[in-house]
């Protein structure tokens, strides 16, 4: 029992001398960050700064800190789009069809074995003929090269783990409600029809009315001239 307790508190000992080992680094960082600058290369060095000062932060977003973290937004943001753009659809044709065999998705990943320094000059020779030298394209062009074979990877697993029942049910789903929407606009036309011919049948009957009125009136002058005539006749 007296052992286990030695072997326990041996292994806390341990884990605690790791875990300073750790955060001894970042809380340096931390508070070097914040004490001002007659503190910073203070002899001996403080572990609890005497005040605390901004200066330091100031000082790095007004030297090019906010144009830094503008530009490292765009590129993110632009790799980001490219990859996803190009990374999903290849992700899952390789999913769902099998694209390019079992050697495809090997290649792909196979960029991210390639060391950085191997496609410089072909980037930079891209850049050059294209006009986007020293632009972000060419850092998100780089980024991407990077980023797609991960994404495509990731993605892989993910659509392969979703049955493709619910992709055939999505199908139906919409096969469905394009009929259920060809035979609605069917109904309308049909709807409309009825009403073309409801409107041409009161046309007709008015007309008829009226050709009954005229008729009428036709028999009933056909008769007082027959009147007139016999009148002078005798």
């Amino acid at each position: 029992m007296k052992t286990k307790n030695k072997f326990r508190w041996a292994a806390y000992v341990i884990l605690a001398l790791g875990l300073l080992w750790t955060l001894l680094p970042l809380y340096w960082m931390v508070i070097t960050s914040v004490k001002p600058t007659s503190e910073v290369f203070a002899v001996p060095p403080t572990f609890f700064p005497h005040e605390i000062s901004w200066e330091g932060f100031q000082e790095a977003w007004t030297h090019g800190g906010a144009r830094g973290l503008k530009d490292s937004a765009i590129v993110a943001m632009g790799t980001l789009i490219i990859s996803v753009v190009l990374g999903v659809p290849a992700a899952y044709a390789i999913a769902r069809f099998k694209t390019g065999g079992a050697e495809l998705p090997f290649m792909i990943l196979s960029f991210r074995f390639m060391p950085p320094i191997a496609p410089t000059v072909a980037f930079w020779v891209l850049a050059t003929y294209t006009g986007i030298y020293d632009t972000y394209w060419v850092l998100m062009l780089v980024n991407s090269m990077a980023s797609i074979p991960f994404v495509v990877w990731i993605m892989k697993g993910f659509i392969e783990e979703i049955p493709y029942a619910i992709e055939e049910a999505a199908q139906a789903s919409t096969q469905i409600a394009a009929s259920t929407r060809q035979q609605t606009n069917g109904m309308d036309q049909l709807a409309a029809a009825m009403a073309s011919i409801k409107q041409a049948s009161t046309q007709t009957a008015a007309s008829t009315r009226q050709a009954e009125r005229s008729a009428q009136d036709l028999n009933d002058m056909a008769r007082r001239m027959q009147a007139v005539v016999a009148r002078y006749q005798v």
